[in-house]
């Protein structure tokens, strides 16, 4: 009987260090799922970019087509900012959320965890160019606007 308890005293002294830090491990890599998404974002952004300088279609709205036939809306060169736009040119199945800002801008948010942005900062987020900022927006929602709630920026974020 004493051997059986012992046996209960060590699985629970395990567990308790195993899963804080298996909890932590999760929210690094979802914050780090954030990092990659944006990188893929942008670099899609920047080749469609490149296509639409050499075919003249870099004014306040376009469209091009894509070697793959994939046709992409354009603001000022970049992909719009919506599923016409960025969604077309990236490869993520990550959920995702695009809107209208109250600018008028088009911005597309990739949800790491699916919440809403009151319970969830665990997100990366792209806004299309305007005329008055001519270049796309790449945001890091976990470390530019946290939750009180989660503690520090970054990774605590998508606990």
């Amino acid at each position: 009987m004493i051997e059986l308890v012992v046996i209960l005293v060590i699985v629970g002294i395990l567990a308790a260090i195993a899963i804080p830090r298996f909890i932590q491990a999760q929210a690094n890599a979802r914050y780090q799922s954030i990092a990659a998404v944006l990188a893929q974002a942008q670099a899609a952004a920047n080749a469609v970019h490149a296509k639409a300088i050499v075919a003249g279609q870099t004014g306040s709205t376009g469209q091009i087509t894509m070697d793959d036939g994939t046709v992409v809306a354009l603001v000022y060169g970049y992909p719009a900012g919506n599923d016409s736009g960025i969604l077309k040119v990236i490869n993520t199945s990550i959920t995702t959320n695009w809107y209208t800002r109250g600018d008028g801008r088009k911005a597309t948010d990739f949800l790491i965890i699916n919440q809403s942005y009151a319970v969830n900062r665990c997100y990366g987020s792209y806004w299309e160019p305007n005329a008055s900022n001519p270049i796309p927006i790449y945001k890091n929602l976990a470390d530019i606007d946290p939750l009180s709630s989660n503690g520090a920026a970054g990774a605590e974020q998508c606990r």
